[in-house]
């Protein structure tokens, strides 16, 4: 009997500490996945948690916003559409990240969360096709946004299958979005993203470009594009109003696969509302106004991500497809918008749509003193345009074809 017992309390033991382990190893593995992912060294995040220390001084905050749901960031309505890349956490999700977070002890060296993270950053060794500015760029103290283009030559042995992309930047904060396109070299003729016309976009290829708070995601399986051996990547970046004189460094990163590609992937140009009711996109002073805009597609398409732009007056974003038999089909809702906090958002199956599909955009503005990100005091109207004191209202659709 007592032989009984003790194996009993041995076993009950042992499965406690067994499910205390994996436990422990979920919440390392979440907060790596869900956290580190942008708060590294490097990340998009504007501080770091990489390191116990960095953890200790911001743990209260860490488990306030994710208690609220406030972090990890995630926009979207999760009742309007399902994303694939969604960032959101169950209830035994939380429970773990949150359990991990509070127990958390200086002395623990061997933490998964470290290993994780080192391998993780070993494998942002393997192989990838580095171009950078050679000398990076002087930014002056300045009230105004600053648009740079940039363009970099390159020649390589053969052509390269991409399957990601990595936008990278010295000071990151800086950047109000980036924009680059590998285009042939023969199709470039020296153009740049910001005066590069719809003929330009549909004979060459755009990457992912980077705006505040996206992460750099692979492309979905099998997806991608062939990087011609000889060509341009030519765009621009675009920085927020500068505090202090400074040089920053930037460039891009394109990881190649030696598997074939099954799906090419290509943006279905999108026009801003300001080509389809110019007349009417300028937020009066003091006001809150709805917009809403449509465009019809050309061609059919295979839709795996939608991306919708807004600015600091933006609030509220929806946007749907309407087939020709009048089927809905919902992209995206956002009920609060948050600019620093943008992605791409990849569907959890590719959405198919014929041509003729009328793709419907809608949005809520605020130009009022009651928005805290109203930059005018008193209040101004406020047209389109690319600077963060204007407003944007677009949904890009990156979208994939076969490669024959």
């Amino acid at each position: 009997m007592r032989t009984h017992l003790l194996f009993w309390m041995l076993f009950t033991s042992f499965f406690s500490v067994t499910l205390a382990q994996e436990r422990n190893l979920e919440g390392a593995n979440l907060f790596f996945e869900k956290c580190i992912s942008c708060h590294h060294p490097k990340g998009s995040a504007p501080f770091s948690l990489a390191t116990y220390p960095e953890i200790a001084r911001f743990r209260s905050m860490i488990m306030q916003l994710v208690q609220q749901d406030i972090m990890p960031p995630w926009q979207p309505d999760p009742h309007y559409q399902q994303y694939e890349n969604s960032r959101q956490l169950d209830a035994a999700q939380k429970e773990a990240l949150l359990d991990w977070v509070a127990k958390l002890k200086k002395n623990d060296k061997l933490m998964a969360w470290q290993r994780l993270y080192k391998n993780k950053m070993k494998q942002k060794k393997s192989d990838f096709i580095h171009l950078k500015h050679p000398e990076g760029i002087n930014v002056a103290v300045s009230p105004r946004d600053t648009i740079i283009p940039f363009e970099f030559s390159y020649t390589i042995p053969t052509d390269q299958n991409i399957v990601q992309i990595e936008f990278y930047c010295s000071n990151i904060s800086l950047v109000h979005h980036a924009n680059y396109f590998v285009a042939d070299e023969q199709k470039a003729q020296g153009k740049h993203a910001t005066v590069m016309n719809e003929n330009f976009l549909r004979n060459n290829n755009i990457a992912l470009g980077y705006a505040p708070g996206n992460r750099q995601l692979p492309f979905a399986q099998g997806c991608g594009f062939v990087l011609p051996k000889s060509g341009k990547v030519v765009g621009d970046i675009h920085l927020s109003p500068s505090f202090k004189n400074e040089t920053i460094q930037f460039g891009l990163r394109f990881y190649t696969s030696e598997k074939p590609l099954k799906e090419i992937m290509f943006l279905q140009t999108v026009p801003s509302l300001h080509k389809v009711n110019y007349e009417t996109f300028t937020i009066a002073p003091d006001s809150i106004q709805y917009f809403k805009a449509y465009y019809s597609l050309h061609q059919a398409v295979k839709v795996r991500y939608t991306h919708p732009h807004m600015h600091v007056f933006g609030k509220q974003f929806l946007s749907y497809a309407v087939l020709p038999q009048n089927d809905t089909i919902p992209l995206i809702k956002i009920n609060d918008w948050r600019f620093w906090e943008q992605q791409y958002y990849q569907f959890k199956k590719p959405i198919y749509l014929p041509k003729g599909t009328k793709i419907f955009y809608e949005a809520l503005y605020d130009n009022t003193l009651n928005n805290p990100l109203n930059p005018f005091r008193p209040t101004i109207p406020i047209t389109e345009g690319w600077s963060i004191h204007q407003e944007m209202m677009a949904n890009f659709l990156i979208c994939t074809y076969p490669p024959n």
